[in-house]
């Protein structure tokens, strides 16, 4: 079995951050896919000291080729399990065991899919899992907001100063009553249909209803609420986020309740963005780091 100070679970902006800063004075292993970062497909705008939409693709593989030049490893395989062991953790992958003396876990959130036809293929181009993200994008455009609980009623409210024309469509809707009201006095056309399918060429152009209606759309943002390392927390007792217990609690050192592990980014929720995640890799890097450095070496 292999031997590194610290691994880092997630090879989205928090964990290569995290990576970064921490081996300057550890050695360090990163697991994950960037692809699977909700990142890799997102256009970015709203960055401190990007003037222009950048792909977030070469943002992840920039940070990969930076990280490995300072010698992080990086095994684009997920992690399957983290056993306390020996005062350190055991790390199983699909493919290997690490033991190490430090976790940090960044591993991001995935979003509830729709599983519908269109959904995959016009992902970036007109398909979006964050309003937050990829708003300044559809400013006077027609846009769809998909899913009836807090995330898709919070999403169609910020939407409508952007978009020229809105809907909120899905079977059902969580929210009160009164929040559908006044997304409706403000303006947002209010569908209690299902999307069947997403239509376009080269970009989102129409949505199918299950109710018959076709809408012409520019924009499909789907907000159905998002899924956390809900499993691994469990396991290994960390404590979860009271409200909607989906999301890793950490202090302001990124530490969470159980000694050697640390979180950053999306798992530790909203907001969900770049600059969030960048900074509390940062600080969960150096934090388990001087863990590392003040107890095992």
């Amino acid at each position: 079995m292999e031997k590194v100070d610290i691994v880092v679970m997630g090879c989205g902006p928090a964990g290569i951050q995290a990576a970064i800063h921490a081996s300057k004075r550890c050695s360090v292993y990163v697991f994950g896919d960037p692809e699977k970062s909700n990142l890799w497909n997102a256009h970015i705008d709203n960055y401190l000291s990007v003037e222009y939409p950048v792909l977030g693709r070469d943002l992840l593989l920039n940070g990969i080729s930076m990280a490995k030049d300072i010698g992080v490893k990086f095994f684009y395989e997920d992690i399957m399990s983290i056993i306390p062991e020996n005062g350190g953790f055991r790390v199983k992958s699909e493919n290997m065991e690490v033991s190490c003396y430090a976790v940090i876990l960044a591993s991001g959130i995935k979003h509830e899919k729709l599983n519908v036809p269109g959904e995959k293929e016009f992902l970036g181009k007109g398909v979006s899992y964050c309003a937050d993200c990829d708003c300044m994008f559809f400013k006077g455009k027609k846009v769809l907001i998909v899913g009836g609980g807090s995330a898709a009623a919070r999403a169609a409210d910020m939407m409508l100063n952007f978009a020229s024309q809105l809907y909120l469509a899905y079977p059902s809707f969580s929210v009160s009553d009164s929040v559908i009201e006044q997304l409706k006095e403000k303006g947002c056309n209010v569908i209690g249909a299902q999307v069947t399918e997403i239509k376009g060429s080269n970009k989102v152009e129409e949505v199918l209803l299950s109710d018959g209606q076709r809408l012409d759309v520019d924009g499909v943002f789907i907000e159905l609420g998002s899924r956390g390392i809900y499993e691994i927390a469990m396991e290994l007792g960390i404590m979860l986020d009271d409200k909607q217990m989906k999301f890793v609690q950490t202090d302001t050192e990124q530490k969470t309740n159980i000694k050697g592990i640390y979180a950053a980014g999306d798992v530790t929720g909203f907001p969900f963005q770049l600059a969030k995640a960048v900074g509390q890799g940062c600080i969960a890097g150096i934090m388990a780091a001087d863990y590392v450095k003040s107890n095992f070496t």
